[in-house]
């Protein structure tokens, strides 16, 4: 199974303003490595609950048919297409499934299983996932607030010379447990 992500929205799960709010910043100075602290928030929040935080057009591929093809990184939105690879490396469009899209994550069921192409990646299917723009979840958006605060205030592994209290890292990683998607 192959996944390639195209058409991603532009729109971040958090602006630079909300988190300079929320960090207390009233200065522009660290205005880039704010915003890639966002993006590696991002980054890994997607790695840790296999959701779509943003918007986009995903296609997925298969070396073959499979009584269920599931459609990783919910939220999802649509299918676009399913299409198969003949032996004459022509592409074909598929429409004889059936969609379950109510479950996480969403689900194709063919119903017929065409003659498809021997080989890597003959079999696609192309979907729209991902959250509204402004849409993702509070307690998305909050994980990644504390995990950039944080990061921002402790710029090193190791604090020396200083007495520190962590808040428990359950207490923060609990707040995505109810969006986690087990990997495909």
């Amino acid at each position: 199974m192959k996944i390639k992500i195209t058409n991603q929205s532009d729109v971040s799960p958090l602006s630079l303003e909300e988190v300079k709010e929320h960090l207390r910043i009233l200065h522009s100075e660290d205005d880039n490595y704010i915003t890639s602290l966002i993006a590696s928030a991002e980054s890994m929040c997607t790695q840790i609950t296999n959701r779509q935080l943003r918007r986009a057009t995903i296609e997925l591929y298969h070396d073959t048919w499979k009584r269920e093809i599931k459609l990783p990184r919910p939220p999802f939105v649509s299918v676009v297409s399913v299409q198969y690879q003949k032996d004459d490396d022509s592409w074909v469009g598929f429409s004889d499934y059936v969609l379950d899209e109510f479950s996480e994550p969403s689900a194709i069921y063919p119903n017929t299983f065409p003659t498809i192409k021997k080989g890597k990646n003959v079999l696609k299917v192309t979907y729209q996932a991902g959250y509204e723009d402004g849409k993702v979840p509070e307690q998305i958006r909050l994980w990644m607030k504390m995990k950039i605060a944080t990061w921002y205030e402790n710029r090193e592994e190791v604090v020396v010379g200083v007495s520190v209290a962590e808040i428990s890292k359950n207490y923060v990683n609990n707040l995505l447990d109810s969006y986690r998607i087990v990997p495909i």
